[in-house]
């Protein structure tokens, strides 16, 4: 009972090329603004400590003339022994307002998990996303600016149509750079009733399986970096589970740090300040302390 998921928002009104939810979930819609806090007394009084706001476009959110930056100062503004995570979040969306927000509130975890999809522009645009690489890469530096120890992450699709060797060593060197800290690495699969399927230069298998690779490798450097970064200071921990036969705790960080800790004792469900003493690599994540 450690965390809940929370559906704000179903359906987009983006068209992105590659994707089929305008199809199948329809226009974007939100749960009631005022409904909102009813349901978060009930997951609170279920016994839950972290609640992870999600949606198909969360960052779209809209009901009684309230949006999505209002809805975050709302949440962070509730009295209850909870934290709250924010899934995903268009890089559109990130201003300097829902930065102020977040790094003023006590209760909202500093974890930003952002679609980029491509790290070249003449992909972007193909695919119909809302932004390019040089405003994408302003928003990470806005996040860093004001919430310095924020956990990033980014989906990205690798092997999009019309993606040469060229276009896909300018995605990997454009987040190579960039100051973010893990992906999430698909490799473009076809969706029937979608632009993108019948595009020109469909990338092979083959090829695609190689890029994401190589993406993931990338990912694997920068999050092993991130930990060694956070090496010997103090964290908020929730425990998530515990291997009573190896006498671990496992759970993650408020800046989403996955941690590891060995104790004979349960850990209950709640918040412990600990810090992280040595990075296992093989398993890919922290070790700890209370």
């Amino acid at each position: 009972r450690a965390r809940a998921f929370m559906k704000l928002q179903d359906g987009c009104d983006f068209k992105c090329s590659y994707c089929t939810i305008p199809l199948a979930r329809g226009a974007s819609r939100s749960l009631d603004f005022n409904e909102l806090f009813k349901q978060i007394e009930e997951i609170y009084n279920a016994g839950f400590k972290e609640i992870v706001l999600s949606g198909i476009n969360l960052s779209s959110y809209k009901s009684r003339n309230k949006d999505f930056n209002d809805l975050i100062y709302a949440i962070s503004n509730i009295e209850l022994d909870l934290q709250f995570r924010i899934s995903s979040i268009e890089p559109q969306s990130i201003d300097i307002k829902l930065l102020e927000i977040i790094s003023n509130a006590k209760n909202i975890c500093p974890h930003f998990h952002i679609p980029l999809q491509s790290g070249s522009d003449e992909i972007l645009k193909k695919m119909k996303r809302r932004y390019n690489t040089s405003q994408f890469s302003e928003n990470i530096k806005l996040i860093r600016k004001y919430i310095p120890q924020a956990c990033i992450g980014l989906d990205v699709i690798s092997g999009f149509p019309g993606e040469t060797e060229e276009l896909f060593n300018k995605t990997y060197e454009f987040i190579k750079h960039l100051d973010v800290n893990y992906l999430h690495c698909f490799s473009y699969s076809k969706r029937r009733n979608t632009i993108a399927a019948e595009l020109p230069d469909q990338v092979v298998k083959s090829e695609k399986k190689r890029r994401t690779a190589l993406l993931q490798e990338l990912s694997r450097e920068k999050i092993l970096k991130y930990y060694e970064e956070n090496l010997y200071k103090k964290h908020v921990f929730l425990p998530e589970k515990f291997d009573s036969n190896e006498n671990i705790v496992f759970g993650h960080t408020r800046n989403y740090i996955p941690v590891e800790i060995r104790t004979n004792k349960q850990l209950y469900n709640n918040f412990y300040s600990v810090i992280i003493t040595s990075i296992d690599k093989v398993k890919n994540l922290a070790v700890a302390e209370i």
